[in-house]
Parts: structure tokens; sequence; C-alpha cells
């Protein structure tokens, strides 16, 4: 039942993603945009939040996906992230991946989009 409901929620998020606000905050030099959702960022604790952010790839990825929403949660002070959840979905938005229960931090490179959107949603 956990696993239906947790699938019920993935397959929701492109939809709920063309219905809610999300604030550009980069551009790749190849120009895939990168935003994120600022009414759902939650603190975690210790200055960790958690937040929804889309990408929107000029040129399809790996899995033919044209974007991928993503929760992501960040670990300021190591410069690192996670990603709990994502969605991808090809050009038509059918959804093409998904995942949850990921694990596994990820270094955030200085100068990447990653970077500008830890800016974003990290205290200052």
């Amino acid at each position: 039942m956990r696993r239906l409901l947790v699938a019920m929620s993935l397959l929701s998020a492109p939809v709920h993603a063309a219905t809610v606000e999300w604030t550009l905050v980069a551009t790749t030099k190849n120009g895939d945009k990168w935003f994120v959702q600022p009414k759902s960022m939650q603190n975690a604790g210790n200055n960790n939040p958690r937040v929804w952010v889309r990408t929107v790839n000029v040129s399809l990825g790996k899995f033919g996906e044209k974007s991928v929403v993503s929760q992501v949660l960040f670990n300021c002070v190591k410069q690192d992230a996670t990603l709990l959840s994502l969605v991808a979905s090809d050009a038509n938005g059918n959804v093409v991946k998904t995942e949850s229960n990921m694990s596994g931090y990820i270094t955030i490179p200085p100068g990447s989009a990653w970077s500008l959107v830890m800016e974003e949603v990290c205290p200052r």
C-alpha cells in the first residue's frame, strides 16, 4: 500500500509542476533551465533545506527525458545534496523514469547549476 501511495505521489508531480510557481535560478551554457519551488521549501534541521527542483533540458537526457522534477535535501554546511525522489518526463509529459528512497550525497561543484540552486535555498 505504501509503495502505491509513493508511486501515485510521484506520478502526480509532473502535473503538479505545471500548476505551481517555479523560480528560475540557473540557465546552463547549453540552455538547460533550473528552477526551484520556493513554497515547497522545508527545513529538515541544521540548515538542511528540502525543496522541489525542476530542470528543463534543451536536448533529451539518457532516458529520453525533457524535464525532471526532484525533491532534493541540501546540506548547506557540507555543500552537498541528495535526491530524495525524482520524476523524469519526455517532451509530451509522459513519465519515462521515477526514483524514490534514493540515498547517498553528491558534492556540489562550484560554479555549477546545482551550486546556484544551493545559493537560492541555503540561508545566508
